[in-house]
């Protein structure tokens, strides 16, 4: 196996290498990627139009090369690997682009690469299989968050700031956190967050009280406020890549909210 790449695949926070004599050789994301298209015809014109197109199938696979001292030890390592790739939507984290990147999986199925009537090989203690996965996301993320905005005192009551959005995927979405550091309001008042761009936002309507910390996790799709989901009216905002505005609002007579927003860049 000294020819082969070193590369490695850690699923559900266990790396496939680990299994003995196993190194992974080769990585394929995706290696069928599939989306739904919505198609019409135009009205007296020889032309069709794309009205829609959602990724639906993104199918993983993995090169794995295993070699063992006999026959026995080589299929003790596979049902080390099978025993510990089985749990269904887990996290694969391999390396890509120079960094790390993770995709929620499920493990399908097996190919065997030597063509010997689907033995695994004639000297009987070396495997060469491609791991299928199907992807339950259709997006790959990278592993650790980008800082979107941190404001220490927003005391304005509306707010629009630019910033430049990683990723490759169209729709990109971000965690917002607000506390109300100080506070001055009576009855019910409104919160807005959301995308200048595109229009879309989440208005959390209700009576605050100082310290209040709010959550609205646009990849999660919820709204908390100090850790209890809350009512909540509009949608949650996507962003693009590339230079993006993201909005506040309030009805407050007077504030001071501290605002930390970051995302975890997702990649078709």
């Amino acid at each position: 196996m000294s020819d082969l790449p070193s590369l490695y695949a850690i699923f559900n926070g266990w790396n496939l290498n680990n299994t003995p004599g196993l190194q992974v050789y080769a990585i394929d994301v995706p290696g069928q990627q599939k989306k739904t298209l919505n198609i019409a015809a135009l009205a007296r014109r020889n032309a069709r139009k794309v009205s829609s197109g959602f990724l639906q199938s993104n199918q993983l696979n993995l090169g794995v090369y295993v070699k063992a001292a006999s026959r026995a030890a080589l299929e003790q390592a596979l049902d080390t690997l099978y025993a510990n790739i089985q749990s269904r939507e887990s996290a694969l984290v391999i390396p890509k682009s120079g960094t790390t990147r993770q995709y929620t999986v499920s493990y399908e199925s097996t190919a065997i690469n030597n063509p010997v009537q689907g033995a695994l090989s004639p000297s009987g203690n070396v495997a060469d299989l491609t791991l299928i996965f199907q992807c339950s996301d259709s997006y790959g993320y990278d592993t650790e968050p980008t800082l979107v905005s941190s404001i220490s005192a927003q005391t304005l009551s509306s707010l629009s700031t630019t910033y430049t959005q990683g990723g490759g995927a169209e729709w990109q979405v971000p965690v917002f956190q607000l506390q109300l550091n100080s506070l001055t309001a009576s009855g019910t008042n409104i919160i807005t967050v959301g995308n200048l761009d595109n229009g879309q936002q989440i208005t959390i309507t209700r009576e605050w009280s100082i310290y209040d910390f709010i959550v609205i996790d646009c990849r999660k799709q919820s709204v908390t406020v100090n850790g209890v989901e809350v009512e909540f009216t509009g949608a949650f905002p996507k962003f693009n890549p590339g230079t993006q505005t993201w909005t506040y609002g309030d009805s407050f007579t007077a504030r001071s909210v501290k605002i930390y927003a970051d995302v975890v860049n997702r990649w078709n």
